[in-house]
């Protein structure tokens, strides 16, 4: 676990939030939390409960946390409704599944500098990776039928291979995706 950063040192960053949808992941928020610690800025976690037979009173952090009950309407449908609680309009939010754990929190208060100082810039995917450190491939193109095929039929990978490896960006450049 890695110490708090220092009160104060990031004052310059706008307002920072943290929105996350629950589908009975409620047992995985703890270690949610945990990683957020050590950000000092964090404003709010804002927790959509898609799950509200899940109670998610006994959660504790050293932020405030808000829980909103709301009926499954879709894991976007739930982003978007937290962002709603976020009154700054210069604010900016990191959007996560309620099972991430953040490796590395200091790296967050530099993400967001370099969005400050590339205001181009207006999302940032981070690497994501198991609990083995493999990487993830969290982006994806939209299915065509052979990238659909390979990813449902693993033998199909290797018929389909140009086709899967462009669904899932694996011959963009370390640089980004276009």
């Amino acid at each position: 676990m890695e110490k708090p950063l220092p009160p104060g040192a990031f004052q310059e960053l706008p307002p920072f939030y943290v929105v996350t949808v629950n589908y009975w992941g409620g047992a995985y928020l703890k270690d949610l939390v945990a990683s957020l610690e050590p950000l000092t800025f964090v404003q709010r976690l804002i927790i959509v409960n898609h799950s509200p037979e899940e109670r998610l009173e006994g959660l504790k952090a050293s932020f405030p946390l808000q829980v909103i009950e709301q009926r499954n309407t879709g894991y976007g449908a739930g982003l978007n409704r937290g962002l709603k609680e976020i009154p700054e309009k210069e604010a900016m939010a990191l959007l996560c599944n309620p099972d991430i754990t953040l490796m590395t929190p200091r790296e967050v208060a530099e993400a967001l500098r370099y969005m400050l100082t590339h205001p181009r810039v207006g999302c940032l995917i981070p690497r994501s990776v198991d609990a083995e450190l493999n990487s993830l491939h969290s982006c994806r193109t939209f299915y065509t039928w052979k990238s659909l095929l390979a990813s449902r039929i693993p033998f199909l990978r290797r018929v389909f291979a140009v086709e899967y490896r462009e669904h899932l960006y694996l011959a963009a450049d370390a640089g980004g995706l276009r």
